[in-house]
């Protein structure tokens, strides 16, 4: 309730864009969307098939907002999610569509680099 009443009291819209006939990423979107609707945020659910959802993603015109977009590594792999999604040189791709903050380089390289646990 506390970030609801932070809220400029403005309507704001979003597209979620899911994979068409995957229910759990459908279930995600229901989630996502009752949760936004609390912050006066109208969340658009969008199906789509895998070649589309890529297509759009091309060109920031059309780029959704959120895209559900699952992959991983049966090892920790950082860069399996952390560069492909938020390094710059990544950005324009399906993984990192339009995404260009200069701060998430640095840390993609840094965590890239990063042997610990």
């Amino acid at each position: 309730m506390r970030l609801a009443q932070s809220m400029p009291m403005v309507a704001l819209n979003s597209e979620y864009v899911y994979v068409t006939g995957l229910r759990l990423e459908e279930q995600i979107g229901l989630i996502l969307l009752d949760a936004l609707s609390e912050l006066n945020i109208t969340l658009n659910l969008q199906p789509l098939v895998w070649p589309d959802m890529v297509a759009r993603a091309t060109e920031v015109e059309t780029a959704p907002h959120i895209m559900a977009v699952y992959s991983g590594t049966s090892y920790g792999d950082p860069d399996n999610f952390l560069w492909q999604a938020y390094h710059s040189s990544q950005a324009g791709f399906w993984r990192s569509l339009t995404l260009h903050e200069p701060g998430l380089r640095q840390v993609a390289r840094r965590r890239a680099s990063d042997t610990g646990p």
